[in-house]
């Protein structure tokens, strides 16, 4: 909960989220000319927030990620891998 990615993705995603239920409800939430760019901008935030790794300080990935060699290698198989070294 104290992720900065998950908190800038979470928002984001809820301001999208707004973008598209608010003109059922008969609202218009209009960011003028730049809209694309606000929607573009606030995607990426989304994704940032989905895609980090919130196991982990700020936005690395954990050492036993980075040693993965197959999708399929689970983080024991790592672990073993480096015993048997």
């Amino acid at each position: 909960m104290k992720s900065l990615p998950f908190w800038a993705g979470m928002l984001s995603a809820l301001v999208v989220f707004g973008q598209s239920v608010a003109p059922l409800f008969g609202l218009t939430i209009d960011f003028g000319p730049i809209q694309d760019a606000v929607n573009a901008v606030l995607m990426l935030l989304a994704a940032w927030g989905v895609l980090v790794d919130p196991t982990t300080p700020k936005t690395a990935d954990s050492g036993v990620t980075m040693a993965k060699t197959s999708i399929e290698e689970t983080a024991k198989d790592v672990l073993k891998n480096k015993e048997d070294k």
